[in-house]
């Protein structure tokens, strides 16, 4: 006959043990991730901001953890999201001077230019964090994730054996 208390028992056993191994491999994810993330940001800007700025968080959902990586800098969105028609909105946009009437840059040949507005197509994203996530350089924006998460959901569960 079974011992059927024994066996809840150790089933309770064995199911907890692999949360915490989850828990355990999600962190270590999500460590590596930052680090790469924090390695591969070329954005540079006066204070360093952007690299640093890289954090994860992981959480538990129905069949295991997620491990989130975000950036708290708010520009960083932009490099990584894309602006314009690389962007979520997907439309050009249009800059005009705060102070004063006129915009003044240097063009590419050297020379100054005034102007009233520009439209600005935006750009591309940089996808930094997903590379760190992923594991390699990230694709273009828009392309689907869903192999590569299978990918890591493979790997968590062989590293709970």
């Amino acid at each position: 006959m079974w011992d059927v208390q024994h066996l809840r028992v150790q089933h309770n056993k064995l199911l907890r043990d692999l949360g915490a191994q989850m828990d355990r491999s999600a962190q270590q994810i999500g460590g590596r991730a930052v680090s790469i993330a924090q390695n591969t940001t070329t954005i540079t800007n006066r204070t360093g901001a952007g690299r640093g700025g890289w954090k994860y968080r992981t959480s538990k959902v129905r069949n295991g953890a997620q491990v989130d990586v975000t950036n708290k800098v708010r520009h960083m969105y932009y490099q990584e999201h894309g602006t314009g028609v690389f962007g979520p909105k997907r439309a050009p946009y249009v800059i005009r001077p705060r102070r004063g009437k006129f915009l003044r840059f240097v063009a590419s040949g050297g020379q100054v230019v005034f102007a009233r507005q520009v439209t600005h197509y935006g750009v591309h994203p940089r996808l930094i964090g997903r590379a760190a996530v992923f594991g390699r350089q990230a694709p273009f924006y828009g392309v689907d994730h869903s192999s590569n998460i299978s990918t890591i959901t493979r790997e968590l569960q062989n590293a709970t054996r």
